[in-house]
């Protein structure tokens, strides 16, 4: 069996994701087993259009306490740096990610429960509490072209970055939670009410339907909820 497996994930991409494969099976120094794993695509291929603005992000800092969590690679802290263009992490971001298969099995697999953000840093964290370390290499560069999906990506975000918030803490900092389920309930409010003064009343109602999901414990794929107040497709993400 090859030591090396690449798991692509495709949604609505048919066209990207077949020349992703083609240069990943032109690999020579290292030859990988290659997995595609569809997230529910909608019949036929739609139009393709230019990326999404791109960051250079580069790992993350605790979901349980910072409102902004992506490090960009020019910040990541200079005592962080544990090697050659290595920097320790909380979490790594999702657009590529080297995992070892033993570890997987020793502490799980991503949890499906969060469906859109944060399964990432939950992996890491329960990594960390087995004594594995998270780190990013900060010389090599991955692109995420978000591409058709981008819009309903962007709408679908506010939703799951705030309900997940309280997934994240229930499962991981329980002896906090008297602390953080008042501190991210506050911030939720506080965004909806800022969307509702500035008249962007369906932005106000889907954060509303993330905060009582998060405090209810309504987790998983939810973006029928979601697509019922912006209209538009609720499947996949």
């Amino acid at each position: 069996m090859t030591p090396l497996a690449v798991i692509v994930i495709n949604w609505n991409r048919e066209e990207l994701t077949r020349g992703c494969l083609r240069r990943l099976s032109g690999w020579r120094r290292l030859r990988p087993e290659l997995w595609v794993v569809d997230n529910a695509s909608d019949t036929g291929i739609e139009a393709l259009r230019p990326a999404a603005q791109q960051r250079r992000l580069a790992g993350g800092r605790d979901v349980a306490w910072n409102i902004s969590t992506h490090w960009r690679a020019d910040d990541l802290p200079a005592e962080n740096q544990i090697g050659d263009g290595f920097f320790e992490v909380d979490y790594v971001p999702g657009t590529a990610v080297v995992l070892r298969i033993a570890a997987i099995r020793e502490f799980g697999y991503l949890d499906e429960s969060y469906f859109f953000g944060g399964e990432l840093a939950d992996l890491c964290e329960r990594g960390r509490r087995q004594g594995l370390g998270t780190a990013v290499l900060v010389t090599v560069e991955a692109r995420h072209d978000t591409g058709i999906a981008a819009t309903w990506r962007e709408k679908l975000y506010p939703y799951y970055i705030l309900r997940n918030r309280f997934l994240f803490v229930r499962k991981l900092r329980r002896p906090l939670l008297v602390i953080l389920v008042p501190l991210w309930t506050a911030y939720g409010l506080l965004v909806i009410l800022r969307n509702a003064l500035g008249g962007r009343w369906r932005e106000a109602k889907i954060l509303g339907l993330a905060l009582i999901d998060g405090l209810l414990g309504r987790f998983g794929n939810r973006n029928d909820r979601v697509a019922a107040v912006l209209g538009g497709r609720g499947n996949g993400r």
